[in-house]
């Protein structure tokens, strides 16, 4: 039996490279996965990809700046598998712009809303259906560039920097007594 094993994943930010890569760790372990995002096209060719047959995959478009996208999300998840038991928040608006005081509030906001506001959209739909069924994990993608500077990723760094560090610590306490693991785990530089 692999570590996963009739579990059921959901996977947001599920596109090329890292999203993409959790979903084929977790379909490698056992799990199924529902995979969303942004663009559906992409988590659609992900999901053919990693799952020809598509007996163990769904996959959606879901915005996770909005919470009714993220709701529906989460309904079309457990409506197809009949549960959910943990979540990978992968989406994450990477802005490289400028030096922080070069950055326009537009770009300081659309960082926001994607890499704080997203997860807590996420968080606000899968805390009851986790709880549902006994527990579950929700894993926040980090980033280095929270507390590594670099040039022109000030915007994401310090908007990733809140959901990884700060967002996660009270998810954990709020979530945990529902038998849900709040983490993030952090990558690399990704090329």
């Amino acid at each position: 039996m692999t570590t996963l094993q009739d579990k059921v994943i959901a996977v947001l930010g599920a596109g090329p490279g890292l999203g993409r890569e959790v979903a084929r760790l977790c379909l490698r372990d056992g799990a199924r996965v529902a995979l969303g995002a942004r663009t559906a096209e992409r988590c659609t060719d992900a999901a053919a990809a990693l799952d020809p047959g598509g007996e163990r995959t769904l996959a959606l478009g879901v915005d996770i700046d909005s919470q009714a996208s993220v709701d529906a999300f989460v309904h079309a998840t457990v409506a197809r598998f009949g549960r959910l038991d943990g979540v990978a928040v992968v989406a994450a608006n990477v802005t490289t712009v400028s030096d922080a005081t070069a950055i326009d509030d537009d770009v300081w906001r659309a960082s926001f809303e994607t890499n704080v506001l997203g997860p807590l959209h996420v968080a606000r739909a899968v805390r009851p259906v986790l709880a549902e069924h006994g527990g579950g994990s929700f894993v926040l993608m980090g980033t280095q560039a929270a507390y590594d500077p670099k040039p022109g990723m000030a915007a994401y760094g310090v908007t990733k920097g809140g959901a990884q560090l700060s967002l996660m610590h009270y998810l954990a306490r709020e979530l945990g007594c529902a038998r849900v693991r709040v983490n993030s785990v952090e990558t690399s530089w990704m090329l």
